[in-house]
């Protein structure tokens, strides 16, 4: 057994928590938020994904009693689509050279050929 930090010990705790809300059937007692916490810690789950994780699981038509493995692959593919967001935002495009016409071939180097 490992000790989970404590990051994970409230993330597990929080999505217990909220689960339970959700869930009659969950419960947030001590040795469940222990063994989620483990679970959660190698992965590096948050609060707020966790919450995300477990809300969008409720949200599924049909949704069976969340387990610990459901919260982590839905807080994973949160911070995955978050991640890829935030990495289209930070692309600039640039505007285009008057020079190149406003084709998208600026980063051509050489002669330019005038005649083409």
């Amino acid at each position: 057994m490992t000790t989970p930090s404590e990051t994970a010990i409230r993330a597990a705790g929080t999505a217990l928590a909220r689960a339970e809300i959700f869930d009659d059937r969950v419960t947030a007692d001590r040795p469940r938020i222990q063994a989620w916490a483990e679970a959660m810690d190698p992965h590096g789950i948050d609060q707020v994904d966790a919450i995300a994780a477990v809300t969008a699981h409720y949200s599924a038509p049909g949704a069976q009693t969340i387990r610990v493995g459901d919260v982590i692959a839905a807080a994973r593919k949160i911070r995955r689509e978050r991640a890829e967001r935030e990495k289209g935002e930070q692309v600039a495009i640039a505007a285009p050279d008057g020079q190149l016409g406003g084709l998208p071939i600026g980063g051509a180097d050489g002669t330019p050929i005038w005649s083409a």
